[in-house]
């Protein structure tokens, strides 16, 4: 096969960590299993000493298949290579598995770390849901009957008329949601806790910053519009109306500024008193500037729509009133918090009772086990490679896994 000169590169490099991005179809798979060949054939690395990981069971037969195969064509080449034939009766032992299956395999091998009974099974979906159901009644039941006060509190504020059924939705997506985070009730009490801000603390907080975000990217939004307007009016000769169009991209450009070196609420008022240039062509270019007249209005539009849409979503409160709606809202997340560990606890004994996990518990373990050194070591000492087939799928618990 011919590979690109970036394809060649990334088979090759060696010495660093790589990361591949390209687009479907493009042949990132067939580069990370040349890569892989090449460690084998040129660089004399045993299959064994490599983690490689896909995202299905299906890719990972796919993998070893496509290992085998490249592994048998070089012996063809190469039949007195006992180190190429070593390598295929490794392969089908090495680690070419699913993240689920290789945190599987550290369970098994290191249960007594983190108190798991060896014998364990992995509840399906259905088990789940039934074990979830009773835990979430279980949880229910004793906050009415202990007569919580912050329980009825919360329950007034969220569920709808005697339906609780909204509040328990809530804890089962919250809880769903933190399995993918390492950590996970530690992150999510910390997100509750940041809540709890002062003005300033707000201005650095996670939440203004991704509103800081969504204006930046809707300013640069507008401002292609008006860009591609000026361009039309530039390819059709309507010379009458470019320098109005001019003075619109200087106020664009206003904008941008103010929003990099202005305070929020200062730049809020630039904001709401921007003014857009009124648009009618010299009689020279009136017949011209028909031909683009409502391409140029719909994108001029378009642009002063969103100019406006930040003007009333972001700034019409001040930014005293974005922290006291973020200090409103920390009790009640904090309590939420607190429903989200306690279902947790009654459904893991749940669990526990039974002998079960489940698959969100496979990798929470593995990555307990291996925050212990005895376990690390092990594995850091076992693997000179590790590969992850389309890694852009992988979530925070899996990273963590082989970082």
């Amino acid at each position: 096969m011919k590979w690109t000169k970036e394809q060649q590169e990334a088979i090759e490099i060696r010495g660093k960590n790589i990361l591949v991005s390209a687009a479907a179809g493009s042949g990132k798979t067939a580069v990370l299993v040349e890569r892989i060949k090449q460690l084998i054939i040129k660089d004399r690395i045993p299959i064994d000493r490599m983690l490689i990981v896909t995202f299905s069971n299906a890719a990972a037969s796919e993998m070893r298949e496509k290992i085998v195969d490249a592994i048998s064509k070089e012996l063809e080449q190469a039949p007195e290579s006992s180190f190429l034939r070593e390598q295929l009766n490794l392969v089908h032992r090495a680690n070419i598995s699913t993240f689920h299956a290789f945190s599987m395999e550290v369970i098994r091998r290191y249960f007594y770390l983190i108190d798991v009974e060896p014998n364990f099974k992995v509840c399906d979906e259905a088990q789940k849901k039934i074990l979830q159901a009773e835990a979430m009644e279980q949880l229910f039941s004793a906050l009415f009957e202990s007569g919580s006060q912050d329980f009825i509190d919360f329950l007034s504020k969220f569920a709808i008329t005697k339906n609780d059924n909204a509040v328990k939705e809530m804890i089962y997506e919250t809880h769903g949601f933190i399995q993918s985070i390492p950590d996970s009730f530690r992150w999510l009490r910390e997100r509750a806790e940041a809540l709890a801000c002062s003005q300033e603390d707000f201005l650095i907080s996670p939440a203004f910053l991704e509103i800081k975000g969504e204006i930046a990217r809707s300013l640069a939004q507008a401002e292609n519009c008006f860009s591609r307007a000026g361009e039309m009016l530039k390819d059709y000769g309507i010379a009458s109306l470019v320098p109005k169009w001019k003075l619109d991209m200087e106020a664009m450009g206003a904008l941008r500024s103010g929003f990099e070196t202005l305070p929020f609420e200062e730049f809020g008022r630039l904001i709401s008193e921007i003014k857009f240039q009124t648009f009618t062509a010299s009689k020279e270019d009136k017949e011209a500037y028909k031909a683009i007249k409502e391409t140029v209005a719909a994108l001029r539009d378009q642009g002063k729509a969103v100019i406006k849409k930040l003007s009333t979503q972001y700034f019409a409160r001040t930014v005293e009133a974005y922290a006291e709606d973020l200090n409103r809202t920390h009790r009640d997340a904090m309590y939420l918090c607190h429903l989200v560990e306690e279902f947790d606890r009654i459904y893991k004994e749940k669990k526990q009772s039974r002998g079960l996990i489940d698959f969100s518990d496979i990798e929470h373990y593995a990555l307990a086990v291996l925050s212990r050194e005895e376990a690390a070591a092990e594995y850091r000492d076992k693997f000179e490679y590790i590969f992850i087939d389309e890694y852009q799928d992988s979530n925070l618990v899996q990273e963590t896994l082989i970082g």
